[in-house]
């Protein structure tokens, strides 16, 4: 908008200096002046000539302020041109973040569901232990009413071997 009024502003100036030539030569041209006449007309014309100068410095400043604006714009453009690569490269950044969250939440929930496995392992194993040590004691307990039967029975057989004995030590008599 700054650049706009400027140039509008440049526009008039030089609609204005065009005016003052146009006046300058209508005096020159005009007849024969007296010299109080070309007097003035020298004075004006010295006038219109350092507004001209004024103008054309003007023009020259206005210029620079155009050029410098465009320069301006030109950063300005540039700088909005890297803030959205920023934000493209931002959203990439935080679709990619997104997604590896994603993959951590399944690989969070595998592992849960492996350890839930592992749990329920480890409680058959506890099980199955429980029912061998109950197996194991039954059997020393089956092994320990071996032994005293084992123990009777021979207990028994050194009676009857004896009996047996003594009743053929008496037919032997």
């Amino acid at each position: 908008m700054d650049n706009q009024l400027i140039q509008e502003r440049n526009r008039f100036l030089r609609q204005q200096n065009h005016h003052l030539w146009k006046f300058k030569s209508v005096i020159f041209d005009s007849q024969n002046p007296s010299g109080e006449k070309i007097s003035a007309s020298n004075t004006e014309s010295k006038s219109f000539w350092q507004q001209n100068q004024a103008l054309e410095a003007q023009i020259k400043v206005l210029r620079k302020l155009d050029k410098a604006f465009q320069n301006e714009e030109k950063a300005v453009q540039e700088e909005i041109r890297f803030l959205h690569e920023e934000i493209k490269a931002l959203r990439h950044q935080k679709k990619a973040i997104k997604m590896e969250l994603q993959a951590l939440m399944k690989e969070g929930i595998a592992l849960e569901m492996e350890e839930q496995a592992l749990w329920k392992e480890e409680q058959a194993l506890r099980e199955e232990n429980k029912a061998l040590k109950e197996e194991n004691n039954a059997l020393q307990e089956e092994e320990k009413a071996l032994w005293e039967e084992a123990k009777v029975l021979e207990d028994c057989n050194k009676i009857l071997q004896r009996k047996i004995s003594k009743h053929t030590c008496w037919e032997n008599i």
